[in-house]
């Protein structure tokens, strides 16, 4: 078991750190299938039995991303993940439960991120409309949390209206609380349905660099140390 852990651990962090994604394309999983890394194999069975002790709301975003788009391309102790599925670069389904109280009471357990590039005046704007959309600046990221795609695709359609200044903060939350609310009572808006906006992959910014001035004595010092050793 160990060390099946240590090979999942392994590539799924290859698979992170390069954005590597799955070669295996289809309609819906088959019954069999089996989902080939470098190092393990992931079935079906060996999925459902790493989720079969989940809370109820983790195992059924799981199931729901395994009958859209097949098996996870990595599997750890209470996560699963996904590369490369329709509009987003990488989707996460945690074991561990987030309280989220916005628009009503549910528990976060399906991350998705998309390539974006939000700006820096627009970063308190993207937080006060909803503490789940989460920003990487580094890397590049937007991503939403919470219990599905459909409500992950609402946040991320109106951070983007946020972002293109056609749409305010407070506007932003009560559109969503009016669409999550007709979503649960069974009725779907384009909103919930698709992306707004194209996600690009130059998106990513890695910082300027700052290199720090030393003061002339200490670094004098630094030298003359290096010279007696």
């Amino acid at each position: 078991m160990k060390s099946n852990q240590v090979a999942s651990a392994l590539t799924l962090g290859l698979a992170l750190l390069t954005g590597c994604t799955s070669h295996y394309s289809h309609k819906g999983p088959p019954r069999h299938h089996v989902v080939k890394t470098a190092l393990i194999e992931i079935t079906q069975e060996s999925v459902q039995a790493q989720i079969a002790n989940w809370p109820e709301t983790s195992k059924l975003a799981a199931n729901m991303m395994i009958q859209k788009y097949g098996l996870p391309m990595g599997v750890l102790p209470g996560m699963l993940v996904w590369n490369e599925t329709g509009p987003f670069k990488r989707s996460i389904v945690i074991k561990d439960e987030v309280l989220h109280n916005f628009p009503t009471p549910h528990k976060d357990v399906l991350q998705q991120f998309v390539h974006y590039k939000v700006p820096a005046d627009k970063l308190d704007e993207i937080g006060r409309y909803n503490g789940s959309i989460l920003v990487d600046k580094t890397r590049g990221e937007l991503s939403a949390r919470c219990n599905n795609e459909q409500m992950n695709l609402l946040a991320l359609n109106l951070a983007h209206e946020i972002v293109d200044k056609s749409m305010s903060v407070e506007t932003a939350r009560r559109k969503h609380s009016e669409l999550a609310s007709a979503f649960s009572m069974g009725s779907s808006d384009k909103y919930t349905n698709t992306l707004h906006f194209e996600p690009r992959s130059t998106t990513a910014f890695p910082d300027v660099e700052v290199k720090a001035r030393i003061n002339r004595s200490i670094r004098q010092a630094q030298e003359e140390e290096e010279e007696e050793e």
